[in-house]
């Protein structure tokens, strides 16, 4: 798992010891016109440099790294005309190992460079910016350069074994960077990275020079650098150092000085003192009380420097500080109930009014503050500011006396027509196998896994799986998540139908007789179609055997694998066909029989293997297990049941219903809510069952309605529950208050469900907008890896959410509803799925009024 970082970046930085100028304070890079270098493994030849050092705890972004015994890595670098050559020594305990080609050589043992050559830093990538891989394997060297998907060609690369390690030299012509050549006082922007596999257990550590993970996509974290040929500059004294230092693990400092290691004392703070070693260098394990300054005495004159301390009270979560008034940063209807939320943890408030300011600043709205009231999951002193009877039509501002005002938000009749739009229209930009050129998103990338897939089990055996919707920020596409999403779509359209009917998402169908969601849900469900084998079992996924790098999904070139048919697959597409079946009835009865058909197929494979249970592998990608299939086997029979009437199928379902029976919302690992409201609304259930079943449904809501109520932020979530995909499980509380209402007639449960918007949007302890474009304070770098690949941020995205686990090392545990940061690396927090969007995308349809969303 990926280390927690205590900080937003931690950029290592290096200092020259001596009074020179602060925009020289940094690594230049050795220039010589005519380098006569043999690349042997060795650097005997290589003229004075500066190594970038890689050897500290806080370089660390991904993996476990034990510490520099197992594993570092100094890297020296040079230019000539018309060549950049490497030199890099690894301290490794473990052969090179890298089994990867081409984009995806960085999932193995790999050293990687990052190039800018500009004048000024850049946030995203330009013609001038490159990636380059070096995978660190025995045989002919593998190569990849990701910006210019292709491999290199004319280099020299050679290993050599040594004491405790191997090192690696390299000369890479620069045509292969479309790169004429480089001269004397040329600006470098620069960076490197390294994986290396330390056990086969686990996932490879990587390590970063100067920026973070996602150094892929934004070159405004690599470090700055410039080409010299002047000798003085590399004679001066250096000290290399991370900018940062945790607690009690290792991290590397050395000292340079006329271009060659230096022997002697390192004082710190309170008379603690090291020789350094034969590589100018030494290895603390810091300790703050003692460690603030270090300092040498070179050539009769002392240098120091401050050693700053990264720890979790130095840790920024946000990249944006929260506002202490929290708003729904999209807005509001007019005639609805409007809150908005003051936190005062400060007790710092002296007056319980508000006020509303209009775009021009005038006030056009005057409340009062009711509280306070302390919040149970963030212990937040929380006050409310009711505005409901305000309802004129523009943006506005929220103003308290001592407080920043509130992020801008708007009321208006369109505000849910436009959130619906915006996410229910993200699934087409997650298209697979077609290319997407978005003249409204600006979201372009080319056809993609065209060759989708070949047999896990035998790989000579291709079958059409093309089409469908990435699953999420990878490429893969997975049944389980496909079919909980298109339940709670299917369900959307079927409970509304006239809402969609007319309403156009501007996709390529937009012009058909179809209404455009059912045009959407249908390239899902003929991918659903194209994964039933001819025996009426069900594909589990398809996948590479390990996640893409950060590529766009055209150069997604491995082979995409058809994993197992799975039992709880086979039972979930079961569901899933005859509900849209159902639905597509009344549009196009020729689909509908197919989808018919292929439900009936899926249930007969369930009814001949019954008792048998198949669990497909899922070797490095995403896992979709729950260990149990009564739920699946449960929604699939009553699902197939509530279309044929046929006694069978409900006998079937009601042995397969799960012993502690509840009315939990839908999500790809349980079903069992949707096999009830299947048989509420099948006419042949027996009415005792339909009584059971509705006292379930009736007290689940009102419990959950409960934990709303116990929050001042209204959520549905307890406080033990800020885990994995939390604004996914929040939303689709919202979705069951929705469903209970058809048949408990309680307003408190349509209020509640509208609460759950509010809270994803902004209405949160950090103030936080979770959909991508959507309102102020937005995700900007979901883990995504169109964004990585093309710096195009997705609109219409709902990301995890805070995660008290913080599973991706990203930042720290058991921060419960504070547990989010947005971070391209905070997979556990900070992804968005096609499953997250669609309790989203069914409770901005249901809150909307009917008609065209350009109204």
């Amino acid at each position: 798992m990926k280390r927690i970082l205590f900080a937003i970046s931690f950029i290592f930085s290096t200092f020259i010891l001596s009074n020179l100028k602060a925009e020289d304070n940094i690594i230049p890079i050795r220039f010589s016109p005519d380098l006569k270098i043999t690349i042997d493994g060795k650097n005997n030849e290589w003229p004075k440099t500066i190594p970038f050092s890689i050897e500290s705890f806080t370089q660390v972004r991904e993996g476990n790294w034990p510490g520099l015994d197992a594993f570092g890595v100094k890297v020296w670098m040079l230019f000539d005309k018309e060549n950049i050559y490497l030199f890099s020594r690894f301290t490794s305990q473990t052969p090179m190992e890298n089994p990867y080609t081409l984009s995806n050589i960085n999932k193995g043992d790999c050293l990687e460079l990052f190039l800018g050559f500009h004048k000024k830093r850049k946030i995203s990538y330009s013609d001038r910016d490159f990636h380059i891989g070096i995978a660190l394997s025995s045989g002919k060297p593998k190569t990849w350069i990701w910006n210019l998907s292709k491999e290199l060609k004319g280099e020299t690369i050679v290993f050599a074994k040594i004491q405790n390690g191997y090192t690696l030299e390299a000369r890479i012509p620069l045509s292969n960077l479309d790169i004429t050549e480089v001269k004397e006082g040329d600006l470098l922007w620069i960076d490197f990275a390294v994986n290396k596999q330390l056990d086969k257990k686990e996932k490879p550590i990587r390590m970063v020079w100067s920026g973070n993970t996602g150094g892929e996509r934004n070159p405004s974290v690599w470090g700055n650098s410039f080409i010299t040929g002047k000798e003085e500059l590399f004679l001066k004294p250096y000290i290399l150092m991370p900018s940062g230092f945790t607690v009690g693990r290792d991290h590397r400092i050395y000292i340079y000085y006329k271009g060659l290691p230096w022997k002697g004392i390192v004082k710190f703070t309170k008379e603690l003192m090291f020789e350094t070693d034969s590589e100018g260098g030494i290895t603390i394990g810091y300790d703050p009380n003692t460690m603030q300054k270090l300092s040498v005495t070179i050539d009769y004159t002392e240098y120091s420097r401050k050693l700053e301390r990264f720890s979790e009270e130095g840790y920024s979560l946000k990249s944006v500080p929260p506002k202490n008034i929290k708003v729904n940063q999209l807005g509001y209807l007019p005639g609805e109930k409007k809150e908005f939320i003051l936190t005062d943890n400060e007790e710092i408030l002296s007056l319980k009014e508000f006020s509303i300011l209009s775009e021009d600043g005038s006030s056009v709205y005057k409340g009062k503050l009711t509280g306070p009231f302390v919040d149970s999951a963030t212990g937040d002193t929380n006050y409310y500011g009711d505005f409901s009877s305000f309802t004129k039509t523009g943006k506005y501002q929220i103003t308290v006396t001592d407080f920043e005002p509130s992020y801008t938000f708007e009321i208006s009749p369109n505000i849910m027509k436009s959130l619906f739009y915006t996410t229910m229209r993200s699934y087409y930009l997650q298209r697979c196998g077609i290319k997407i050129d978005d003249r409204i998103s600006k979201v372009q990338y080319g056809p993609c896994h065209l060759d989708d897939g070949y047999l896990r089990e035998n790989k000579s055996r291709h079958i059409d799986t093309t089409g469908g919707w990435h699953d999420a920020g990878d490429y893969g596409k997975y049944i389980p998540s496909a079919g909980s999403t298109l339940a709670n779509l299917l369900l959307l359209y079927e409970m509304f139908p006239s809402k969609f009917k007319k309403f156009k998402l501007d996709i390529p169908e937009s012009e058909n007789s179809i209404p455009d969601i059912l045009d959407e849900l249908k390239y899902e469900l003929d991918w659903m179609l194209k994964m039933q084998d001819k025996n009426g079992g069900v594909y589990h996924k398809v996948n590479t055997y390990d996640f893409p790098g950060p590529i766009p999904p055209q150069d997604d070139k491995d082979i995409r694998l058809i994993y197992e048919i799975g039992t709880p697959d086979t039972a979930i597409f079961a569901g899933t066909m005859a509900m849209a079946s159902r639905v597509y009835k009344a549009i196009d009865q020729k689909y509908s029989a197919t989808l018919r058909e292929a439900a009936l197929k899926a249930t007969s494979f369930l009814i001949k293997n019954k008792g048998q249970t198949f669990w497909p592998m899922n070797d490095k990608t995403g896992a979709y297990q729950t260990g149990d299939v009564k739920d699946e086997l449960f929604w699939a029979f009553s699902e197939v049941y509530r279309i044929t009437e046929d006694k069978k199928y409900y006998k079937l379902a009601m042995e397969n219903q799960p012993r502690f029976l509840d009315f939990n919302p839908i999500g790809w690992d349980d079903f069992s809510g949707l096999a009830i409201l299947a048989l509420l609304k099948s006419s042949g259930t027996p009415r005792e069952i339909k009584t059971k079943l509705l006292s379930i449904v009736k007290q689940q809501a009102e419990w959950r309605l409960s934990i709303v109520k116990k929050s001042t932020y209204k959520v549905a979530l307890a406080p033990a529950e800020y885990k994995w995909a939390s604004n996914k499980n929040a939303l689709a509380y919202g979705v069951n208050f929705i469903i209970a209402y058809q048949f408990v007639t309680n307003k408190e449960f349509i209020e509640a469900a509208r609460n759950q918007i509010d809270y994803v949007l902004g209405v949160n302890t950090l103030s936080k907008s979770f959909v991508t474009m959507v309102g102020t304070d937005y995700p900007k770098n979901p883990h995504h890896r169109i964004l990585q690949s093309t710096s195009i941020l997705v609109p219409g995205l709902l990301v995890g959410g805070p995660n008290s686990n913080a599973e991706d090392g990203q930042y720290p545990q058991s921060l419960g509803a504070r547990g989010y940061v947005d971070k391209i690396e905070a997979f556990s927090c900070n992804e968005y799925a096609i499953d997250y969007n669609a309790p989203l995308v069914f409770l901005a349809g249901y809150f909307m009024k009917e008609g065209n969303k350009k109204e």
